[in-house]
């Protein structure tokens, strides 16, 4: 099937000629037939190998069906980038729709939207929300869907897809991979054909470098003993890299941490610097200068390390890590595909995300630290999607990657490991740490589950049953559903709508005999336990309960799924459902909540102010599964044990009690500092190297606060905690950075944390002074200026 054969109107196919298409790819003429006769497809080749517009032409043939498309990604930012694409078919009045808020709030536009491109977190919470639209779309389109293998995000993916198959047979599945070698049992799961080839559109050529000399390797994976020397004499491939910069190519390097990305960024930029010269015109000399204004611009408060970062792409240079901010990222990002930036160096988390494609890729480290199990190799996916960034399509005729060896006997580990084996296994992760709790509640409370038959039906449907052993996987449901009725997240009745006893019955006992919470109303004090007819008295002293369990534990075979046994959320579990948090985390948040709520009645306040225990609140958000928390180091333990001792009333969630695991609490500790320090309008600068951060890394940490702290919110009003203005404020406070007193001033546009406290200083303490202020006056004050002065002046004149 050629280009002009495809089954679009003539407008869609002009588009895709205007995005540089003349003719399609083997592996794309392979797939479209496939697609137009509505099959499932795996479609796993390598980097720039035509597969987005596979997932587009998939998109547009359900829109022209009267169908909508969904596009999930698993990043935000390749989320804006597949818009940005697809906005081009906004011009023939197809409607494209982007999902990437936050997780309680779908959109309500999409009821218009034809395409709704989402990360796979939004496409979840957009089914949890509106169950009733999977019956609206006709194609799913699975980008990247090998990250399925990826503990956090895998599962959420893997939940979208098996909705799908379970609700939708019909609708039709594109799955968009890297080359993955069990790509047949992934397209078994998706019931899909198969479409597997390791062809790319640019030639790309894979070397070893060590020593001043380069191993090239074969298509085979085998290698040359004998190296040739690197151009001239040098490390590092600096003499490569300086050849390649003044023939107006381009260079992406990999490195294992931040610290290193910068390193490399500041060595070659006076080399890029020199070639930039001597390679473009007086025009293009201004570019990274205009590109490092937009950096700049991008941060109100300019620390150290941004300074330092718009200094070197003002010399067509820069690095990418997840210490920068969104924003950030955008420019430089933008900067890479034009060809202001010439040299890149990024940490692996670029590998995995937006389509920087380079004439030549470095790969430096092979290391890269986790905090869990210190210094780990890079998978074979990884690196292979880092060398398969090597070679632009439509710019270059080949592409080069090369990665460095510490030593010459590790020439041979890396490449029997990267280039002779096949790979990791992409393995679901749904049965990962008590991820399948969370997704069965939701299944739950979105009304997809409605009894135990449908819990198996549907559990099925999961790669997670496909690749495990059927006794594994109906045991862990069989915990997950323990744990979410005892804490009253789910209940269990008969057809009649009266509680299951076999379940309930034993569930309270259970809860008050190993979590000793007897006392709580939400469990019972029976001492008789009844399971399936067979009775157990369980004694003071929990003598009985192991008979019990067990005889529970044998009700749970395939006979008891066929019971006619209904599940149904609390207004708890609906609600942490919704949220779209762990149920643990749920139970950390209500534990919180109730201590505050107590704490208040007993000492009869009567504003219910949070003011009071800060950072016990900022704690109790820091010890969910949600957070992610600061590194803790050695030196830093004395301090944070310190803040504990000092006040340990304040912290409401108590320290664990296996020491082992107290460091993780420090850890906490640490995150809850450094929300307590943003909101006490702390120099961004020094929390930056107090913490040893980027201004991303507080972004990212105050994104999550914000959405724990509206879910704590949310909870508090399930206990009848009157505390929502409180917690409004804190949001505010969380989301700016600003002391109390700047909560008002922060509600006008383009006002942020500099410009708030500037005004507040100059005496604009509220809205009323600000009206009748003189444009001058305000115009006058540091960061200002006389358009925005005008700005303001309109806003409070209309906001009264």
């Amino acid at each position: 099937m050629e280009l002009e054969e495809i089954d679009l109107t003539d407008r869609q196919k002009g588009i895709i000629k205007e995005m540089g298409i003349e003719e399609l790819y083997p592996p794309q003429k392979k797939a479209l037939p496939h697609i137009f006769r509505d099959e499932n497809v795996l479609l796993s080749v390598p980097t720039a190998s035509g597969k987005s517009l596979m997932g587009y032409i998939a998109a547009l043939k359900a829109v022209n069906r009267g169908k909508k498309a969904l596009y999930i990604v698993p990043l935000r930012a390749l989320a804006w980038e597949k818009v940005e694409e697809l906005s081009l078919f906004e011009s023939i009045g197809i409607r494209i729709g982007a999902e990437v808020g936050d997780y309680d709030t779908p959109s309500r536009e999409l009821t218009h939207c034809d395409i709704i491109v989402a990360t796979a977190e939004k496409a979840d919470s957009l089914l949890r929300h509106r169950l009733k639209i999977i019956q609206d779309i006709g194609v799913v389109v699975a980008d990247e869907v090998h990250m399925i293998t990826e503990k956090k995000r895998g599962p959420v993916l893997e939940m979208v897809l098996s909705e799908i198959l379970y609700l939708n047979p019909n609708c039709q599945i594109i799955a968009l991979s890297a080359t993955i070698p069990n790509a047949h049992d992934i397209s078994n799961w998706l019931q899909a054909v198969n479409i597997s080839t390791f062809w790319r559109p640019v030639p790309l050529t894979n070397h070893i470098y060590f020593d001043r000399g380069i191993y090239d390797i074969s298509e085979d994976g085998t290698f040359l003993e004998i190296p040739r020397p690197v151009l001239e004499t040098g490390r590092d491939l600096i003499p490569l890299v300086k050849q390649e910069i003044s023939e107006g190519h381009q260079c992406l390097v990999f490195t294992n941490t931040r610290r290193n990305a910068m390193a490399e960024a500041r060595k070659f930029a006076p080399i890029v610097e020199k070639g930039f010269i001597k390679g473009s015109d007086n025009n293009w000399k201004k570019r990274p200068l205009i590109l490092k204004e937009e950096f700049l611009d991008e941060n109100a408060e300019k620390s150290e390390m941004v300074e330092e970062m718009a200094g070197l792409i003002a010399k067509g240079t820069a690095c990418h890590h997840a210490g920068l901010t969104y924003g950030m990222r955008k420019v430089i990002e933008k900067g890479f595909k034009d060809g202001t930036i010439r040299f890149l160096s990024a940490t692996p988390t670029l590998a995995t995300g937006v389509n920087l494609p380079a004439r030549i890729v470095i790969v430096k480290h092979l290391h890269r630290y986790d905090e869990r199990s210190g210094m780990s190799p890079l998978s074979c996916l990884e690196v292979r999607q880092m060398c398969g960034r090597a070679g632009r399509p439509g710019y270059d005729n080949r592409g080069e990657a090369f990665i460095r060896a510490s030593n010459r006997n590790s020439i041979d580990d890396i490449v029997q490991r990267y280039f002779q084996s096949d790979g990791e296994t992409i393995r679901s992760k749904l049965g990962f740490e008590g991820t399948l709790r969370t997704h069965l509640l939701s299944s739950v409370a979105s009304g997809l589950i409605r009894d135990l038959k449908g819990l198996k039906e549907f559990i099925e449907k999961t790669l997670y049953f496909h690749q495990k052993d059927k006794t594994t996987v109906l045991s862990q449901l069989n915990d997950s559903l323990i744990f979410l009725s005892e804490w009253r997240f789910l209940e269990c009745e008969d057809e009649n709508g009266r509680p299951v006893l076999e379940i309930q019955d034993f569930l309270n006992h259970r809860s008050s005999r190993q979590y000793e919470v007897s006392s709580s109303p939400w469990f019972t004090d029976e001492n008789v336990l009844n399971v399936n007819g067979r009775l157990f008295d369980i004694d003071d002293d929990g003598r009985g309960f192991i008979n019990a369990y067990e005889g529970f534990r044998t009700i749970l075979d395939d006979t008891w799924w066929e019971k006619n046994i209904f599940l149904k959320t609390t207004a708890f579990g609906c609600r942490t459902s919704q949220l779209y948090i762990d149920p643990l985390s749920a139970l950390n948040l209500m534990t919180a909540l109730n201590a505050l709520k107590e704490y208040h009645n007993r000492r009869d306040h009567s504003n219910n102010s949070l003011d009071s225990n800060i950072i016990g609140i900022f704690h109790s958000i820091s010890s969910c599964s949600e957070m992610s928390n600061l590194y803790l180091r050695r030196s830093e333990k004395m301090v944070y044990k310190n803040i504990y001792f000092d006040s340990p009333s304040k912290f409401i969630i108590p320290p664990p009690s296996d020491p082992s695991d107290f460091n993780t609490y420090l850890s906490e500790i640490k995150t809850a500092s450094l929300l307590n320090d943003w909101i006490s309008e702390n120099k961004e600068n020094d929390i930056l190297k107090k913490y040893n951060i980027g201004p991303g890394d507080i972004r990212t940490r105050m994104e999550t606060a914000d959405w724990l702290l509206y879910s704590m919110k949310e909870l508090a009003k399930l206990t009848g905690y009157n505390c929502e203005d409180e917690f409004k404020s804190l949001l505010l406070r969380i989301k700016y950075g600003i002391s109390k007193n700047l909560t008002p001033l922060v509600r006008i546009p383009n006002i942020g944390r500099v410009r708030a406290r500037a005004l507040f200083n100059y005496g604009f303490t509220d809205i009323e002074k600000i009206r009748n202020a003189d444009s001058k006056v305000l115009s006058n004050i540091k960061g200002i200026g006389e358009n925005l002065a005008e700005s303001i002046k309109t806003y409070t004149r209309d906001n009264h």
